[in-house]
């Protein structure tokens, strides 16, 4: 119960660009987190946009890694 997971949010393309993905990961937070709580959100290292998007809604990185041996870079 104190643990909020991210794990998806996706902005349909005509309203991409607009802050839509940020506001809503921020509302969530808002919303779901308990006092004392963290958000946890989750994203594959390559995909640019939505570590841009995770970081612009105040998140934060913990670890980037390969989830296994031969992923590509």
């Amino acid at each position: 119960p104190e643990t909020t997971l991210v794990f998806s949010v996706v902005t349909f393309r005509p309203f991409r660009g607009r802050k839509v993905a940020v506001r809503t990961m921020v509302h969530i937070c808002d919303a779901e987190v308990t006092p004392g709580g963290r958000a946890v959100g989750e994203s594959f290292a390559w995909n640019t946009a939505s570590v841009r998007t995770f970081e612009a809604a105040g998140f934060r990185r913990l670890s980037t890694h390969r989830p296994y041996p031969g992923y590509p870079d």
